[in-house]
């Protein structure tokens, strides 16, 4: 998987056109945060009760992320399929995994 097709599937993933918060991320084609990278920023709505469009679906071959920035009151999740299966939540500054999984699912809620 390439770099360029990591930081792709992230970018549709998060975008929208709200400039109130940014989501910075790194993403790993291996779990523990190594192999091939590739980071995004997107900027979300970050106004209390605002969900960032629920769950969106992602096909980025990355099998661990760590979250650079995420707004004050939001949480970040990853899941390991349309959103559904394998639920774990990504902190700022923690690499986070689903055992070796590709992560196809991320939601940030504010």
């Amino acid at each position: 998987m390439r770099v360029n097709s990591i930081i792709a599937s992230f970018l549709v993933a998060l975008a929208v056109g709200a400039d109130a918060g940014k989501v910075t991320l790194t993403g790993w084609t291996e779990v523990g945060c190594k192999g091939t990278s590739g980071t995004t920023s997107e900027n979300v709505d970050s106004r209390p009760g605002h969900h960032h469009n629920e769950c969106k679906n992602v096909h980025s071959g990355a099998k661990s992320i760590k979250m650079k920035a995420i707004p004050d009151g939001c949480t970040a999740t990853i899941y390991s399929d349309g959103c559904n299966k394998d639920k774990k939540a990504a902190r700022v500054g923690k690499c986070v995994g689903l055992g070796g999984k590709e992560i196809r699912g991320i939601s940030i809620d504010c």
